[in-house]
């Protein structure tokens, strides 16, 4: 029998080879086939080396879904002339263009690729079975689970998440941090905590961590466009609840990576609105900003459940800055209650002179008015919160008296 006798160095060599012929395999593109994405995806493409390998792979395998799933909506929009699959193929390619246009001006952060990729994979498992609905500020989920009945649940084979979307006309599905955390209050209402904390675990990678003068906080930003906002934009509302759902997490499972979330999203409190913080000074006294671009714009019911979020913090923690921005924002709800009734009904809210003055709620937000003022008189046994809380179901019982009479 003939022994042929390998020397270890090219033993060594070839396993070299092996490993650079693999991780070859790994790179997401090259000069060969990046000319098989837009000029968008190829910008985005190009701020993505930092990322983990195994991430710009996923990457790029969402890119070639988009594309296939916005080409077939295209190519029967002009077989069919049908404007929905128009109207479907922009929806779907909408948050490309967002980070397309952020990574013209600058890198992207980590959290922001991991936003981009769940938007476009909700958005490609939705288009690729559905046409867009007719209206706006629709809530929709890509799981057999959510808080309370909705219609609007999507099972399919390749995408799978706890989080809520919602649907915005020109926008397509949109990740939300307003609407995943009111989620995960309404199952800790529910007393489903186990449900709750597996949505703040799948909503904790999307929060970027900041400083300001020395103090690290987190926010969850948008990407997408509200009232001729910029992008990216922040909410008090999920800044507030998401402080106090992680400390009531840590409650539940004293894991102090949730106290560690929670103290970084509270301390989004101590930075100035002008700086991107989300307390205005105003004639009523500190107001709470759920759109903390627009300081004139001042909403009750995200105010107020804000003050729900910092109140629960204070609770796990005793920290008393939050205590402090609570009773703050009691104070600022005792005085602008007056103006914020119209004689018989709600105001949905207050705004600047560069826009109208006020403008009465919807049915649902004045039912969630007296909801509010009811938890605020339980919390502080201020007999005014009671008052209005009365004088407004009072107008809900005659508002659907008249309406069914």
């Amino acid at each position: 029998m003939l022994i042929i006798k390998i020397k270890p160095i090219y033993v060594l060599l070839s396993l070299i080879i092996l490993i650079l012929i693999y991780l070859s395999s790994l790179i997401p593109y090259n000069q060969s086939d990046v000319k098989d994405f837009s000029e968008d995806e190829k910008i985005i493409l190009n701020k993505s080396l930092s990322l983990p390998l195994n991430r710009q792979i996923e990457l790029k395998e969402v890119f070639i879904e988009n594309n296939g799933v916005r080409n077939q909506l295209y190519n029967k929009y002009k077989s069919t002339g049908n404007s929905d699959y128009y109207q479907s193929y922009v929806d779907s390619g909408y948050t490309l263009n967002v980070f397309s246009k952020l990574a013209k001006e600058r890198n992207l952060t980590d959290n922001e690729f991991n936003i981009l990729i769940i938007t476009l994979k909700a958005n490609n498992a939705y288009y690729s079975n559905h046409t867009s609905p007719n209206d706006s500020y629709l809530i929709g989920t890509f799981s057999s689970k959510s808080p309370y009945p909705i219609p609007n649940k999507f099972i399919t084979p390749n995408f799978k998440s706890s989080l809520p979307f919602v649907y915005y006309k020109g926008q397509g599905w949109q990740y939300y941090p307003v609407t995943a955390t009111f989620w995960a209050s309404q199952y800790f209402k529910n007393g489903d905590h186990q449900s709750g904390i597996e949505l703040l675990d799948e909503l904790s990678p999307y929060m970027v961590v900041k400083d300001y003068n020395g103090i690290k906080y987190g926010v969850f930003n948008v990407y997408f466009e509200y009232s001729n906002s910029s992008i990216p934009w922040a909410s008090s509302y999920s800044q507030g609840m998401s402080a106090g759902l992680y400390s009531l997490a840590y409650n539940q499972t004293k894991d102090k990576r949730y106290l560690i979330q929670s103290h970084l999203l509270f301390n989004s409190f101590k930075v100035p609105q002008k700086e991107g913080g989300f307390i205005t000074s105003t004639k009523y006294g500190n107001w709470f900003l759920e759109y903390n671009f627009k300081p004139n714009h001042l909403i009750l019911n995200g105010h107020i459940i804000t003050m729900q979020g910092i109140y629960d913090y204070y609770q796990v923690t005793g920290d008393s800055y939050a205590l402090k921005l609570y009773n703050d924002g009691v104070n600022s709800t005792v005085n602008i209650l007056p103006e914020m009734d119209s004689g018989n009904w709600s105001y949905y809210a207050l705004t600047g002179i560069e826009e109208k003055p006020a403008w009465e709620a919807t049915e649902y937000y004045h039912g969630l008015h007296v909801e509010l003022l009811n938890w605020l008189y339980s919390k502080t046994g201020n007999p005014l919160f009671i008052q209005y809380a009365k004088r407004w179901e009072a107008y809900l019982k005659n508002n659907m008296h008249e309406k069914y009479k």
